[in-house]
């Protein structure tokens, strides 16, 4: 697939409310939410609807610290939204879902790591 294709498939309304739901259900059950994006463009938008926090290669180390505090540590903010600069050096222990919007033909590697974000041990409740 050409960016082109990818980006469609990230817009897709149908992508985006199922992307809404899920959100939603996680939120009612106190998940904590990684939706990664390749596409920047998708990323963007989808935070700007939502209304949600978000981490892309922009994004400052002073506000990337912020984010993934508040993430960890603030009962609200249960979804952040990452560009793929979060596939390697993120420890979110806390984080239990992953949401994927968009990929661009992503390797075995980063799929796995992707996966690690949500299947490393948690604390003890």
């Amino acid at each position: 697939m050409n960016n082109r294709h990818v980006l469609l498939c990230a817009m897709n309304p149908n992508k985006f409310r199922a992307c809404q739901f899920l959100i939603r259900y996680h939120k009612r059950r106190n998940d904590k939410i990684i939706v990664f994006s390749d596409s920047t463009f998708a990323l963007e938008t989808y935070v700007k609807k939502l209304d949600k926090p978000y981490i892309y290669g922009k994004t400052s180390e002073s506000e990337r610290i912020q984010i993934l505090q508040n993430f960890q540590h603030n009962p609200r903010i249960n979804t952040i939204f990452v560009s793929k600069v979060a596939d390697t050096s993120f420890d979110l222990p806390d984080a239990n879902v992953l949401i994927q919007i968009s990929s661009h033909g992503a390797s075995r590697r980063q799929e796995a790591q992707r996966l690690g974000r949500i299947l490393r041990a948690k604390k003890a409740q």
